[in-house]
């Protein structure tokens, strides 16, 4: 925890109000000689004296006392990245010491805890002991969950709980958490475009309206991904869903808006098609995916564009999410290129000449950037 700053808080403030130590001294009590050791740092006050010199110095106790209970929505995003490079670094039990000291320091700071289980997630393959730090995960994700009150913080630490089981190869957990069955989404974004049209700001109906349809856009690109994988049997369906995610992507420009969304889907569409041994077609998506990853750009960053242009606000709003790589940028790269190589279903398309050019090509352009 950073050290108290009370005595020059305390100085600064009296100086700012044009009070004297002895002005100090006589509204709480105590003698001049006592506030001047307390400015010099030599001593503090009675614990019950904070109320009196908090209520005439016109501050609050913690901001008397220099403390902050909550951080900045910046301060997170800046303390998430130190840590995502740490991990890259370090070995993750000193990192994992680092970050329990700072939930200690920050334990009625929700959103930040709820960063930290996302932080957590994506390194949980690298600890050590992948259970224990699922547990520390979950626990954060409850009392995020029982004492935030901030619905959307709930929701967040429930899809984090979620991808916890998964990872850890636990299906039935995600079912009986979230349910079977789909359900209808009520699209509210679409009330409250209307209800801010008919009160005129059409500026701020625009910005909810692209919002939404961008974030729908993305959702539909995703889940037709996964559908594609899970019907990897039907030859036809996977040809059709594969022709029309590309012309999806084309159309509404997904690489430049989301270039994950894309990558993930070339990479499944290549594992779908290697399972089905069309070696052209797998060989193609492969194609796909590392000319993908040429173009990268790191930090990686969700963006709008002149389509979505009242999108970027938005983005830097929810920088937390929407401007945070999960991990740090020397295991994304690793990631990228063991995504082919280290796949028993792709590495050995990349004896194919045009696509070990590539593949080399993508390794000198990851070292640059």
């Amino acid at each position: 925890m950073p050290p108290i700053q009370f005595s020059t808080i305390f100085a600064n403030r009296r100086k700012e109000l044009k009070l004297t130590q002895e002005d100090v001294a006589q509204f709480v009590g105590v003698s001049r000689a006592a506030v001047s050791k307390w400015e010099q740092g030599l001593s503090y006050p009675d614990i019950t004296l904070l109320p009196k010199l908090a209520m005439l110095l016109d501050l609050t106790i913690d901001s008397l006392l220099g403390y902050q209970p909550q951080l900045t929505v910046m301060r997170i995003a800046e303390l998430y990245s130190e840590l995502a490079q740490r991990f890259a670094k370090e070995e993750f039990a000193q990192v994992d010491e680092a970050i329990q000291q700072l939930i200690k320091e920050y334990y009625s700071c929700y959103p930040f805890l709820s960063k930290m289980a996302q932080l957590y997630l994506n390194y949980l393959l690298q600890s050590p002991d992948p259970p224990a730090t699922a547990d520390t995960i979950l626990q954060l994700c409850s009392r995020v969950r029982q004492h935030s009150g901030d619905m959307y913080l709930i929701n967040e630490v429930t899809a984090i709980e979620a991808a916890t089981h998964l990872l850890l190869k636990q299906p039935q957990q995600v079912v009986e958490q979230l349910g079977s069955q789909p359900r209808i989404e009520f699209n509210h974004e679409l009330l409250i475009a209307s209800a801010l049209a008919m009160m005129g700001d059409a500026a701020q109906a625009k910005r909810v309206l692209q919002v939404s349809a961008y974030q729908h856009l993305l959702s539909l690109f995703g889940a037709l991904t996964e559908l594609m994988a899970l019907e990897k049997d039907r030859l036809s369906y996977v040809d059709v869903t594969v022709d029309r995610l590309e012309k999806l992507a084309g159309i509404f420009g997904v690489r430049e808006l989301s270039i994950h969304t894309v990558l993930v889907f070339y990479l499944k569409a290549a594992n779908v098609y290697a399972m089905q041994q069309n070696e052209e077609q797998a060989a193609r998506m492969v194609e796909r995916y590392l000319q993908t990853c040429k173009t990268l750009k790191f930090p990686l960053q969700f963006s709008g564009d002149d389509y979505f242009y009242l999108l970027q606000e938005w983005i830097d709003e929810e920088q937390t999410v929407m401007q945070q790589a999960p991990r740090d940028m020397d295991t994304i790269k690793r990631d990228l290129l063991a995504a082919v190589d280290a796949n028993p279903l792709l590495a050995p398309l990349l004896q194919r000449k045009e696509l070990a050019i590539l593949y080399e090509n993508v390794k000198h352009v990851l070292k640059e950037v």
